[in-house]
């Protein structure tokens, strides 16, 4: 279904939702890696694209443990990747996010959580300190 609605005439890959989230932040968020490499491929796609709560792609998928996505999107030459902000957008999720998805959820995820974090830290670290 997504290859067909990419293929559409005039599609906007980047067309936000109200709340400023991309179908590259949402696929990101749900873990849908195939999705997030479909995407990747598009021509125009704005990795980087922050919501509202200016939270990109990138910091939903550490948000939610998605571990392959993040190696995906690390993949992208023009991705932004800002340690710190992550981490700190991860201990103050956005108002009214489900209560399930912060720091006090059960140890699992935050180990998911964690190992997405780290993966961060490696790509940074393998580009001399600065993505």
């Amino acid at each position: 279904m997504v290859k067909l609605l990419l293929a559409a005439p005039g599609i906007d890959v980047n067309a936000p939702a109200t709340d400023g989230r991309t179908p590259l932040s949402f696929s990101a968020w749900d873990g849908h890696d195939a999705i997030v490499k479909l995407l990747l491929a598009v021509p125009g796609i704005d990795v980087n694209a922050a919501d509202t709560s200016g939270w990109a792609a990138i910091t939903w998928a550490a948000f939610n443990g998605k571990e392959a996505v993040i190696k995906a999107l690390c993949a992208v030459p023009e991705i932004i990747v800002d340690v710190a902000e992550v981490k700190r957008h991860l201990e103050d999720p956005p108002e009214g996010w489900q209560r399930k998805y912060s720091r006090r959820r059960p140890r699992k995820s935050i180990d998911e959580q964690d190992k997405c974090v780290r993966l961060l830290e490696q790509f940074v670290e393998s580009k001399g300190g600065e993505a």
